[in-house]
């Protein structure tokens, strides 16, 4: 734990492996081990740690931590039917901001836009990260609720006038409700910000 909280991932996972080695039934040392690889890009590796976790029995809170592991793992991964399913049992376990916007990704990835709105909602109102916001703002896109997509992103400008993102998906908002001189304007502004999207679409 001392060498993760350090930023010593490689020396962590062998820390963690011997703890595993030392105590095979205990679900805390393999899940700590699934996070860290899971940090360092070991997918399947991470995936498989946190499916030995689900197999051990865990308590409510480690499960839920399992799944959630399993399912990020399984998302970026490509697997997405299997992320969801994974978040989906994490999120009711133990509703989480991380989770539900994983949840919301997964969702989205699927084509299940409504799907990801709510997810992403619960993600905000857990935790208003500009990743959550802005996500949930693509989603309502996705389901042409584009006004409330809208308020979404002028807060997310407000908050940092050079997120070139932000800029564009306003500006598709604003030219879905018909309003293309303002849309022309937010694209040309995420343009000038480096926005390769926003050219096209200007």
């Amino acid at each position: 734990d001392l060498r993760a909280a350090r930023g010593d991932r490689p020396g962590a996972v062998s820390a963690y492996l011997n703890a595993v080695k030392l105590a095979p039934k205990d679900p805390a040392p393999r899940l700590a081990l699934g996070t860290v690889r899971l940090a360092l890009g070991s997918l399947a590796a991470a995936r498989n740690d946190a499916a030995l976790v689900l197999r051990l029995n865990p308590e409510a809170a480690l499960l839920a931590r399992a799944e959630a592991l399993q399912g990020v793992a399984a998302y970026r991964l490509g697997d997405y039917a299997a992320a969801r399913a994974a978040l989906k049992s994490s999120a009711l376990r133990a509703p989480n901001a991380d989770t539900s916007l994983w949840l919301g990704l997964s969702a989205y990835a699927l084509g299940d836009y409504g799907a990801a709105v709510n997810a992403l909602s619960e993600s905000v109102k857990l935790n208003p990260t500009v990743t959550a916001r802005q996500n949930l703002a693509s989603a309502l896109l996705a389901v042409s609720r584009y006004a409330e997509a809208e308020a979404i992103l002028r807060g997310l400008i407000s908050d940092d006038t050079r997120n070139a993102e932000a800029w564009y998906l306003l500006g598709l908002a604003q030219r879905s409700q018909g309003r293309d001189a303002d849309a022309r304007q937010a694209f040309k502004t995420a343009a000038n910000l480096g926005h390769t999207k926003a050219r096209g679409a200007l």
